[in-house]
């Protein structure tokens, strides 16, 4: 079983799952990579004993065949989340929230699994996990929630902030995109309501791709990110016509409020 590391770009994305959420990296063939606490108690074990297990072993039987069809269509790299019933050995079902992201681990595919605990725990005799948002990418995001774009070089980033959105139902990721370049082309697939766009990127920079967005596209509204406190780049990525510019390590709260707030938009 291959060791996984994380590089120092995922702190953030481990800050915001470590102490509520279980967290489960999965490989193609359906193994635990890597689990935290939280995930290895839901499957009521210790970290090193999950790893290396099949993920199917962690949810009630006749879960299993919806959840290998959800990771495979995590693996071709779509956003998608459902509700399953985690089977710890004590007896009883415990209702549970996954949502699940494809990644890249030192050039091997893999797939992140978000785990909330959604329900108390039970007998399982209840009425079984609904659909609803059991497939956000099949069905799509309803009418009240703001559809975000990522963009960022650096797929833990990227990875990260998905992670971090899922978690609100007002919030929908709808794609993600490596460079400027990207970025223009799936911006005009997408017509989301929102970009977050890192600055600096290979082939086009964000400062470029947001001046040729809002030039074609004026109605979406652009967050800046970036890990330096730069005001020349700030200034820059305004002017390109980004309502609003903040650091990738800053508070979560202001992010969110940014993307909720339909006032950040350039003129």
């Amino acid at each position: 079983m291959p060791d996984i590391n994380m590089d120092s770009e995922a702190e953030f994305f481990q800050q915001e799952t470590e102490s509520t959420e279980g967290l489960a990296i999965v490989s193609k063939d359906h193994k635990i990579l890597y689990c935290n606490h939280r995930f290895a108690a839901l499957a009521d074990s210790a970290s090193k004993e999950t790893i290396g297990t099949p993920i199917t072993d962690v949810v009630a039987k006749n879960e299993q065949e919806r959840l290998m069809a959800l990771l495979g269509q995590a693996h071709r790299h779509e956003q998608v989340s459902g509700e399953f019933y985690f089977k710890p050995g004590n007896g009883h079902k415990i209702l549970c929230r996954a949502s699940m992201h494809s990644l890249n681990i030192n050039d091997m595919k893999a797939v992140c699994m978000v785990v909330q605990h959604h329900a108390a725990p039970g007998n399982g005799d209840g009425p079984e996990p609904v659909d609803t948002p059991a497939e956000k990418a099949i069905k799509g995001p309803t009418d009240s929630q703001i559809e975000v774009m990522l963009v960022d070089d650096h797929a833990v980033m990227r990875q990260g902030l998905s992670v971090l959105l899922s978690n609100y139902d007002d919030i929908s990721v709808t794609g993600e995109a490596a460079d400027g370049q990207e970025a223009v082309e799936l911006a005009r697939e997408l017509n989301p309501d929102v970009i977050l766009m890192d600055i600096s990127m290979p082939e086009m920079s964000g400062i470029e791709a947001t001046r040729i967005i809002k030039a074609e596209m004026p109605h979406i509204r652009i967050i800046g990110l970036s890990i330096f406190d730069a005001s020349d780049q700030a200034e820059a990525i305004r002017q390109a016509g980004a309502g609003q510019y903040l650091k990738k390590n800053g508070d979560k709260h202001e992010l969110l409020s940014t993307i909720r707030n339909h006032s950040v938009n350039a003129c």
